[in-house]
């Protein structure tokens, strides 16, 4: 199980700045023979690439998913919401 955690944090992941979340490989076209890459469905060239982790650790991923967490419980808790 650790041997499977630990590739998932080695794969190559591409980062859109603009949009500020992980690419799949789907949306990205590679442009020229150089390390520009798009993002197919915005259209930024603002594209991040590396490890999982690295990427999640330089951007501060991490942190920025328990914010948007705690404030989604915390708006469903004053809705009325379990």
């Amino acid at each position: 199980m650790a041997d499977k955690e630990e590739k998932n944090l080695n794969e190559i992941v591409f980062f859109c700045k603009d949009t500020g979340r992980i690419i799949p490989r789907e949306e990205i076209e590679r442009i020229g023979n150089k390390f520009v890459y798009k993002n197919k469905v915005s259209g930024s060239k603002n594209i991040a690439f590396g490890t999982r982790r690295s990427v999640e650790n330089f951007y501060k991923l991490d942190e920025k998913m328990q914010k948007e967490r705690a404030k989604m419980e915390k708006n469903s808790k004053s809705r009325g919401g379990v």
